[in-house]
């Protein structure tokens, strides 16, 4: 079954945990919430404005063996993995 792709992320089900579905091939354009989509995109964008001009960062920078150490810990490494988002 092909799924659509959303940002670069496979849509369906998920590769380590085939029982679960975030989205089902009844769920199509024509059911989203104009409002709702609209109002989501515009926390988002005002979000990232609001980061993007700020003068200090939001947090410190760390290297990429901090970043694998956290994904490890949160056991998110073996997932992103797996949809091809980390290596």
């Amino acid at each position: 079954m092909d799924h659509p792709k959303r940002l670069g992320t496979r849509v369906g089900p998920r590769p380590h945990d085939q029982s679960q579905v975030h989205h089902k091939t009844s769920d199509t354009v024509d059911k989203v919430d104009a409002h709702n989509l609209a109002a989501g995109a515009a926390i988002v964008a005002i979000t990232a404005y609001a980061l993007a001009e700020r003068a200090e960062p939001i947090a410190p920078h760390i290297d990429h063996g901090a970043v694998r150490e956290i994904l490890r810990k949160a056991k998110l490494d073996g997932f992103l993995k797996a949809i091809g988002a980390w290596n």
